[in-house]
């Protein structure tokens, strides 16, 4: 009889070969729509794939892994500064966001009250 829980964990994943690990962890990055505003506060999620695990955040964000996969699956952080010239913020509140300049589109937008 089939329990009326599921459980969608994957226990055997770690034991999988690192290739086909890193191809899985590729083909779960997904385009995304990044919005900027000009002189205002900037929210871009973390991309979920970035959120599994370290090893899925390692191989994303480092193209130089020993499994070479896709080429142009890779995340980059990038600092934004959409300020004013005359605004010098402090290098540790300047935000940052992950960008994967292939698949995902960049909007900058002005904010409402300009």
């Amino acid at each position: 009889m089939a329990s009326s829980s599921s459980n969608n964990t994957f226990y055997l994943f770690p034991y999988l070969p690192w290739e086909l690990r890193a191809l899985i962890w590729e083909f779960a990055v997904s385009p995304r729509c990044i919005d900027m505003y000009f002189n205002h506060t900037n929210y871009t999620p973390i991309p979920t794939s970035l959120h599994a695990c370290r090893e899925a955040r390692n191989h994303l964000t480092h193209p130089t892994t020993a499994y070479g996969g896709g080429g142009n699956r890779y995340y980059e952080k990038h600092h934004v500064v959409l300020h004013a010239p005359h605004a010098k913020p402090r290098p540790e509140d300047v935000p940052y966001i992950w960008i994967n300049w292939t698949i995902d589109w960049v909007e900058v937008l002005l904010a409402d009250y300009l």
